[in-house]
């Protein structure tokens, strides 16, 4: 396919990446489609609603009546998919776009991610046990290799147990996050130690019926 160089941004291009004109020799604009986009745009002017200057059209974002300057101080953003005008709080963090916030807002992101799971609900279920079987096996794993802290216990993953140091601190029981972020698994870990399922019924009998903290029955 034959180039062309642009008149206004001087790159030579290809011909399909200029508009069709019946009126030149060569049948094509002598402005590239980029070129002739931004004159189109500077061409039209608007007026900001909150500093009052007339500013160009591409000093706006798509739809709204406020200046990119005005919106960026007031820390808003519209959103181009539902066209509203929200907060930077309402959307996600991107640390792949200039301003670090995302393109779409945190209530269309969400539905648009319940549509495509729903639209591959196999893909995800499959991803999901194969994530789920990954993550158990590395933590019988790390089972297997800390054992019972009372007893030594260590054979069978599936006997030992998680038990948390302290209630208080405690966010999610372990078998409920697996296949979670392991991060947030391995932080929930951290604040246990394992018994194996003898030691473990043993201990919440000493404490709920005799009141024997847990340094106590460990140390006993």
């Amino acid at each position: 396919m034959d180039n062309k160089k642009c008149k206004k941004c001087k790159k030579a291009k290809l011909l399909n990446e200029f508009g069709i004109d019946n009126g030149s020799n060569d049948g094509h604009y002598s402005i590239c489609k980029k070129c002739r986009s931004i004159n189109s745009k500077l061409k039209h002017k608007k007026e900001c609603v909150i500093c009052k200057k007339i500013k160009f059209a591409v000093e706006f974002r798509a739809r709204a009546l406020l200046c990119i300057e005005c919106m960026d101080k007031l820390k808003i953003k519209e959103c181009p998919k539902c066209g509203e005008i929200k907060s930077f709080d309402e959307f996600n963090k991107d640390k792949t776009r200039k301003n670090m916030i995302a393109s779409w807002c945190r209530d269309c992101n969400t539905k648009s991610n319940k549509i495509f799971r729903e639209a591959n609900k196999e893909r995800y279920s499959y991803n999901a046990n194969k994530r789920v079987r990954k993550q158990r096996d590395i933590i019988d794993e790390y089972k297997i290799e800390k054992g019972c802290i009372k007893c030594g216990y260590n054979k069978i993953a599936s006997v030992l147990e998680f038990h948390h140091i302290d209630k208080e601190t405690k966010e999610y029981s372990i078998g409920s996050i697996v296949g979670n972020n392991l991060k947030k698994v391995w932080r929930e870990i951290n604040k246990c130690i394992i018994l194996c399922s003898n030691c473990h019924q043993e201990f919440h009998y000493y404490w709920e019926f005799k009141g024997i903290a847990l340094e106590e029955y460990l140390n006993e």
